[in-house]
Formats: structure tokens, C-alpha cells, sequence
């Protein structure tokens, strides 16, 4: 489960007896039972949909924009680029 944003969209829709109906939840996922819900629904793939919002949230960071910053912090803290010790190959 992808947890970029605090929220997910959850869809469901059911028919009976040439009745349909979808239900239209937001669920706030940066809780524990946020996330509990949305793992419980995510079992039931046949009647279940689930749609994760991209955006980030107010004041986040992208993972490559993280990334890049614990590296230049580390080649900040050691005085030499760490990268290329460790894995030459992404430099």
C-alpha cells in the first residue's frame, strides 16, 4: 500500500435484482484503522476499487527528492561523495 497521501478513494458497487449502487468513501489512511479498513477492503478485489490520490501532502517531499538529500547530507557529514564507494554505478 502506497501511503503518499493521507487519504484513499474507495468505490463500491453492487446490483441486485437490476440495482446498482456505488458507495464513495474517503478513508483517512495515516491512522491505524484508517489503514486497517483500507487493507481489509483491498482483500476484495472482485467488488472493490481503490484509488490512491498522487498528490503529496502540504509540506512533503517526492521519495527522489528525499533520496537526494540524505546523499548530499551524507557527502556533507564525510567530505567525499559516499556514492561512490558504495554504488558506483547510480552516480
Amino acid at each position: 500500500m502506497s501511503l503518499s497521501n493521507r487519504t484513499c478513494i474507495f468505490v463500491y458497487s453492487f446490483s441486485t435484482n437490476h440495482r446498482s449502487m456505488t458507495v464513495t468513501a474517503q478513508i483517512d489512511i495515516s491512522t491505524a484503522t484508517g489503514r486497517k479498513i483500507v487493507k481489509q477492503l483491498e482483500a476484495h478485489t472482485r467488488v472493490v476499487k481503490i484509488e490512491y490520490n498522487n498528490e503529496l501532502p502540504k509540506g512533503a517531499i517526492s521519495l527522489d527528492n528525499a533520496i537526494d538529500l540524505v546523499w548530499n547530507q551524507l557527502e556533507t557529514k564525510m567530505g567525499y561523495d559516499i556514492r561512490s564507494i558504495v554504488c558506483p554505478s547510480i552516480r
